[in-house]
């Protein structure tokens, strides 16, 4: 078989990918913060550290590492529970305590305040930036410097804890911009696809003018003679008779035109979806399609339960590569989905997940079965089997 091979790096490359506009930068924070705690360290001097101090290092230090190793499970978690924040909060004040108000200690609050804005909205936001500025000015007050009277030690609180807040904001307009590049790719895949489903229509539409309207207006045409030229109704009629045959055998090859040709059109449309997949979560989709051919009836659903596993893997894998790959053989055609991500443990994504029970669905629509193999750190892979003896055949 010739294999059509094509990959979207170059394309996902070239694009800013949106979802990594977020997840760079709050991973950027991430290390900042680490880098961070070793001025910290230093500034507490040669005095000896206390336990929980230490202990608190340690957290925070694991924390950021977490964070970075797994950020779509710790964002998630985040969002769900944006006041767990505050523990980060209250061990950071422990630990920043003996450093006092130093800078160190003001710029890593500052890259929490990032955060924050980034991560967390609402009540919720206002609540940790409060408690952000309390800790603060707890350790300033604790560790005032001697050198500033008292009303250089509030002016100088009161411009720290305002660019406490300006980090918020910052934080909480990347926030909004992503959400409205996401909402501006919506659209444009949105406006995309209709622009396409405009020119089949339009495709169609000139088939059926040039071909099967033409027979049909001159068989109404030639009804309108016979009432004129009654004397030659049996050559107008075998004319009529001709003209009809002609307009089933142009329908008929109008149909077999718009089904040889679902195979195209059936991997444009899933390259174009694909496509879209790359752009928004900045991964790399490879697509072997081995020259099969998808029948019309099953090509909505394939289509579907493809771009929703490759979805998925985008979403929830941690992976940068998916590759989509058909095979054919005699009675079955196979497509299978392959990430190099995370993996899960099946029986508990089994359970109330709306996306794998509508891929199960459509499978057995189309008298598939659809099969999911996953092992935790090995990746995983769904995989599509349809009897090719089934509804239409396959070409």
């Amino acid at each position: 078989m010739v294999t059509t091979k094509h990959r979207y790096s170059d394309r996902g490359t070239r694009t800013l990918e949106t979802k990594s506009i977020t997840t760079q930068l709050g991973k950027f924070i991430i290390v900042l913060r680490m880098v961070l705690l070793y001025p910290v360290l230093i500034a507490w001097g040669d005095s000896e550290y206390a336990f929980w101090e230490t202990a608190g290092v340690v957290v925070l230090a694991s924390v950021s590492l977490i964070t970075f190793s797994f950020w779509d499970s710790v964002v998630t978690f985040a969002v769900k529970h944006p006041l767990a924040v505050s523990i980060d909060i209250f061990i950071s004040v422990l630990v920043m305590a003996r450093a006092g108000s130093s800078s160190s200690y003001f710029l890593y609050l500052g890259a929490t305040a990032l955060l924050i804005g980034l991560l967390v909205d609402g009540v919720n936001r206002v609540i940790l930036t409060g408690l952000l500025i309390a800790g603060f000015l707890l350790i300033t007050l604790t560790n005032g410097s001697p050198n500033h009277t008292s009303a250089q030690q509030v002016v100088s609180d009161l411009i720290s804890a305002s660019i406490i807040v300006l980090f918020v904001i910052l934080g909480a307009r990347m926030r909004t911009l992503q959400a409205q590049v996401n909402t501006a790719l919506q659209l444009a895949t949105r406006n995309a696809r209709e622009a396409a489903l405009g020119e089949e229509r339009s495709r169609i539409a000139r088939e059926l003018h040039d071909s099967t309207v033409k027979s049909l207006v001159g068989i109404s045409l030639l009804s309108d003679t016979i009432r004129k030229q009654p004397d030659a109704s049996a050559r107008l009629a075998q004319a009529i008779k001709n003209a009809a045959e002609s307009a089933v055998d142009e329908s008929r090859q109008l149909l077999s035109n718009l089904r040889s040709g679902t195979s195209d059109n059936f991997e444009k449309l899933l390259r174009a979806g694909l496509d879209e997949i790359e752009v928004v979560h900045g991964i790399s989709v490879e697509l072997v399609i081995n020259g099969c051919e998808v029948s019309t009836e099953h090509a909505h659903n394939v289509e579907k339960i493809i771009i929703e596993a490759v979805t998925n893997a985008a979403l929830h894998s941690g992976t940068d590569r998916v590759r989509v790959a058909f095979t054919q053989s005699d009675t079955r055609m196979r497509v299978t989905v392959t990430d190099y991500g995370e993996g899960f443990r099946v029986r508990q994504k089994r359970e109330g997940h709306i996306g794998l029970t509508s891929m199960r669905e459509r499978a057995t629509d189309i008298g598939g079965t659809l099969a999911i193999s996953s092992t935790p750190g090995k990746g995983t892979v769904v995989l599509l089997d349809i009897n090719q003896e089934q509804g239409e055949a396959y070409v």
